[in-house]
């Protein structure tokens, strides 16, 4: 018991020891826990859990937290709620270990490494929004959605399940156009996607810069970044050969509005990066690029719209110079294999995108059916994998 209750992050000398850990401790609570534990758990410990902090997070409770101790009345002036009622909302989060009461005084609480990252409005908080906005709606309604569909594989593209459960099924737009008819849904999910990911490696210590730069002819653009987003990934790779090739053309394509605002921030991104608004279910107006990069853009669509998405970039890629590089999972066959982060990923691709996660073979065969050659993949520390295919 003592050498469990020491171990914490700085226990595993690197990240990918830390998340085998991390699994096997999930493995462990469920190999002690009875049945009827998980289950109670399920139907009252979670939503009650879940109850206490949305509505922790409306009271704007983090940011009076610190590491000096607080009573629940403390904090219920600060906060302006019944000293009562925070007391057993505060009960709730301190045994789900998002906050701590004082070892030094009974019912005082104070700060944990998680509250304290619940402090930025714009950060991992968003989370919580993303949860009640979209996901608690749409997982309410989908047990009902595969009954209503005969529980078949959600397939087609232009009628994912998102559009039935929200009551739009002839909406002709997808679900990152929905998104933006409402403003507020939209911001939140991609702070949330930027929150998650601020810590994440840099791709370009995952994947050495020299394999890009490998055989380029110095007059053809260098890298394309397709689907780009904000731009980090190829400020990333700017920063990796800013001492040695400078002059290099960078592109980051992105929707127009995105590029527009990019623009706006032109300070933002280093100087060699060219911004281009960009369809990618058209034709690439950049051809014969040394690499075409996408990262987690695949995952987002259908077979059929993946399909579209690859077959305009094989058409601007150089034969037997062009690489398209896919940052992206590789799932294991096995499904104890799995990571239930990728799992549950899945479901959430399956019911925005009727898209997936895919296996090995399910990549070769995407990529093949497009008319590229499927040249493997490397695992990374995480739960991604860099995909290689040429012509």
């Amino acid at each position: 018991m003592a050498t469990l209750r020491s171990l914490d992050k700085s226990s595993f000398p690197d990240e990918a020891d830390r998340l085998t850990a991390l699994e096997e401790a999930r493995a462990l609570v469920r190999r002690l826990e009875r049945p009827s534990e998980r289950m109670y758990d399920l139907a009252w410990v979670q939503p009650a859990f879940l109850t206490s902090f949305r509505t922790a997070q409306d009271l704007n409770l983090f940011s009076h937290l610190s590491s000096t101790p607080q009573s629940a009345s403390d904090l219920a002036e600060q906060v302006h709620a019944s000293s009562d009622l925070l007391s057993r909302l505060l009960r709730v989060l301190v045994k789900e270990h998002v906050i701590a009461e004082s070892p030094d005084a009974a019912n005082t609480y104070i700060d944990t490494e998680f509250s304290q990252a619940l402090k930025d409005p714009d950060g991992i908080i968003t989370g919580l929004d993303v949860y009640y906005q979209a996901s608690l709606p749409q997982h309410r309604r989908m047990p009902e959605y595969f009954r209503c569909h005969n529980y078949q594989n959600p397939e087609d593209a232009d009628h994912p399940p998102w559009k039935w459960t929200e009551g739009v099924p002839e909406y002709e737009g997808d679900r990152w156009s929905w998104y933006r008819t409402r403003p507020e849904h939209h911001q939140k999910f991609n702070a949330f996607l930027s929150a998650i990911r601020k810590d994440s490696l840099p791709w370009t210590e995952l994947y050495p810069p020299e394999r890009v730069l490998e055989g380029w002819d110095e007059e053809s653009v260098l890298l394309v970044d397709v689907g780009g987003g904000n731009g980090k990934d190829i400020t990333n790779f700017a920063t990796a050969v800013a001492g040695s090739h400078t002059s290099a053309r960078l592109v980051l394509q992105e929707r127009v509005e995105v590029v527009d605002a990019l623009a706006a921030s032109r300070s933002q991104l280093p100087a060699q990066v060219e911004l281009m608004a960009h369809n990618f279910f058209e034709a690439n107006p950049v051809h014969g690029a040394k690499v075409y990069y996408m990262h987690a853009v695949i995952h987002d669509w259908a077979e059929s719209k993946a399909h579209e998405i690859l077959v305009r970039i094989r058409e601007a890629m150089k034969a037997g110079y062009s690489t398209l590089l896919l940052f992206d999972r590789v799932v294991p066959e096995r499904a104890s294999d799995w990571d239930v982060k990728t799992a549950a990923l899945d479901i959430n691709m399956m019911c925005n995108f009727a898209a997936l996660e895919r296996s090995e073979a399910q990549w070769r065969s995407l990529l093949e059916g497009a008319g590229l050659r499927y040249m493997g993949y490397k695992k990374v520390p995480g739960v991604s994998s860099f995909i290689e295919a040429v012509l």
